[in-house]
């Protein structure tokens, strides 16, 4: 039984989370915006930045950032980070996150670490109505 509730409980977690995340070419560059249990992973400070254009040559383009800093505190035994996002989807769409998270190293032996990791994130999400076009706007029947 106590298996079962165990297995049900991390079975559920993420069942009600539904996000889209942005691709950026060099993920591996910024490794605290793939995973918060990442945080302090490196054992030494570390900053990583991401940008992506796409469709550079269109009036609406797809540009995103990412710049991130974790490091590892020995007297805590695990990392924080911080993480700040900004993505602006056809010069319409923006949002803007920032994000605090930390994460435990629990050392299970001499090679082997497992990390756990939590992340709290403040999001603000803006559209611009005056840049949207509907069908009536273009056919006024």
């Amino acid at each position: 039984m106590k298996y079962f509730l165990s297995l049900m409980v991390v079975g559920l977690m993420g069942s009600s989370a539904h996000a889209q995340d942005l691709e950026f070419t060099q993920f591996y560059a910024n490794p605290i915006y793939l995973n918060p249990a990442l945080a302090g992973s490196n054992g030494c400070p570390r900053i990583g930045m991401n940008y992506r254009n796409q469709w550079p040559s269109l009036s609406g383009s797809y540009v995103s950032y990412a710049v991130g800093y974790d490091n590892y505190f020995k007297n805590i035994n695990g990392g924080f980070g911080v993480l700040a996002v900004h993505d602006v989807q056809a010069q319409t769409i923006s949002s803007s996150q920032l994000g605090i998270m930390y994460s435990y190293h629990l050392k299970l032996n001499r090679k082997w670490t497992m990390n756990f990791g939590a992340k709290a994130n403040y999001w603000v999400k803006t559209l611009d109505w005056d840049k949207l076009t509907f069908g009536d706007m273009i056919d006024p029947r």
